[in-house]
């Protein structure tokens, strides 16, 4: 996977505050552990909130 081979160096994750029983899985199976900092966060128009993250 891209991220464990220290491809990615950053993040962005999009957020809605809805609550499901049976969420997606964000990401596959990461062996690894990542260490992250979160750089931004900008709220939309919507009720979408966009988190960005950089890869420590």
């Amino acid at each position: 996977m891209l991220l464990n081979e220290n491809l990615i160096d950053e993040i962005q994750i999009f957020t809605m505050p809805i609550i499901i029983s049976n969420g997606i899985e964000l990401f596959e199976v990461l062996p690894k552990e990542t260490n992250l900092k979160l750089i931004e966060t900008k709220p939309n128009s919507t009720v979408v909130v966009e988190l960005k993250y950089k890869v420590l």
